[in-house]
């Protein structure tokens, strides 16, 4: 009981000091009992603005006595994290106006833009030390519509399949006198148990059948923006709303694929046959038992029906928007269980035979891409409420189209065309 009580102690401890084992792995510092006067809050890279839907790493400097000013660490111009000698993340609490700071690296990420934005252009966030609530900061920033902002209308994912439940070991066989009038054979030992199937993975649900629609608007603080409004008919019509920025890069996605298929269970493995008794002459020992058989993985669902209506004088190209409805993919198969191993005969005994193992289960189908997006022209009092707080934009004017927005974009017509009436 002590060596346990021992081993427990030591577990705890490990676990509790992971977050300061990482920190000495990557040579971070702590300003924990450091006389610290002041903390600062920026941005990493220098940036005076904030990006919906494109993340941003933040920085505090921390102003000491006898050491200077330590600074958190930072992911640098190639992505790789400079540690050494930098303050951890994790002394700090960030409380962001809007979206929310990942401890683990300062980065501050507002995944949509939603029309109470409009009439922002700025948003803030606080910073203040785990080990003196005095020490705070504050930073603004100005508010941009420039990332890739996502929109999820995919089919949930099937259920997956429960495994199956292992075979029971058999029993050895019982041992008897080997020599003098009481002699007796060995018992043999039993067989060992089967192990359960797996149970089939649930189909995936299809992807929603939704409606686009997309219109110019402005406000006073964001002069060129597009509006993009995604009816869910699965959903009794209920809609999101997002903004974004076509000229700073920005781009909307919207997935209706189906969802994916759930995994089928594993078989359980079977039992380990007893062994054989010892006596005048050796049981023998067991046969192992099957494993189960797996479970079959649910199919995928399908892609849904997506329909794209557009202001016919739409200020711009429709290549920030993409578009998914692709079928969902089918569960994988569970596992075979494996065989229980022989039980071992006693002298004079015969072995057992190992049991054999069970039949994987069969991957399921992939579910049917949905029909090809539909796009259409429509005059925008059909498309949105005219006159209910929005200003929108219907004078023809272009909007620079950075080639990186063209990945993934597949389209008969060329950059800048609009798409004819079907």
């Amino acid at each position: 009981m002590k060596k346990l009580a021992l081993s427990c102690m030591v577990l705890a401890s490990l676990l509790s000091g992971c977050v300061t084992a990482t920190r000495i792995l990557y040579g971070m510092r702590t300003i924990k009992g450091l006389p610290v006067t002041g903390i600062r809050l920026e941005t990493a890279d220098g940036r005076t603005d904030i990006d919906v839907g494109s993340p941003i790493q933040l920085r505090v400097f921390a102003d000491t006595e006898g050491q200077g000013s330590l600074m958190t660490w930072d992911y640098g111009e190639k992505g790789r994290p400079t540690t050494r000698g930098r303050l951890t993340f994790r002394d700090f609490t960030f409380t962001p106006e809007l979206g929310s700071v990942e401890p683990k690296d300062g980065m501050w990420r507002i995944q949509t833009a939603g029309l109470g934005l409009l009439k922002r252009s700025t948003v803030g966030v606080r910073v203040v030390s785990k080990y003196d609530p005095e020490l705070t900061a504050a930073l603004s920033l100005v508010l941009r519509f420039g990332g890739t902002q996502v929109l999820s209308f995919t089919g949930t994912p099937g259920r997956n399949g429960v495994d199956g439940a292992e075979g029971g070991d058999g029993e050895d066989g019982k041992d008897r006198p080997r020599e003098g009038s009481k002699a007796r054979p060995g018992g043999d030992g039993d067989h060992g148990g089967d192990g359960d199937d797996g149970t089939n993975g649930g189909p995936a649900g299809n992807g929603h059948d939704i409606t686009v629609d997309i219109a110019g608007i402005s406000s006073d603080a964001h002069p060129e923006l597009m509006l993009v409004r995604v009816m869910d008919h699965n959903a009794s019509d209920r809609y999101q709303a997002v903004v974004c920025e076509p000229g700073r890069g920005g781009r909307i996605v919207v997935y209706a694929n189906g969802g994916r298929g759930g995994s089928g269970g594993d078989g359980g493995d079977g039992g380990a046959g007893g062994d054989g008794g010892s006596g005048s002459v050796g049981g023998s020992g067991g046969d192992g038992g099957d494993g189960g058989n797996g479970g079959d993985g649910g199919n995928g669902g399908n892609g849904g029906r997506v329909r794209v209506r557009y202001d016919e004088r739409l200020p711009g190209s429709l290549l920030f928007l993409t578009v998914h409805n692709a079928g969902g993919a089918g569960g994988e198969g569970g596992r075979g269980g494996y065989g229980g191993d022989a039980g071992e005969g006693e002298r004079g005994g015969q072995d057992g035979d190992c049991g054999g193992s069970g039949l994987g289960g069969t991957d399921g189908q992939r579910g049917r891409d949905g029909p090809p997006v539909k796009y259409r022209e429509a005059p925008l009092e059909r498309l949105f409420q005219v006159g209910g707080g929005l200003n929108f934009r219907r004078r023809a004017q272009h909007i620079p189209t950075p080639e990186v927005m063209l990945e993934g974009f597949q389209s008969e017509r060329q950059p800048g065309q609009k798409r004819p009436r079907r």
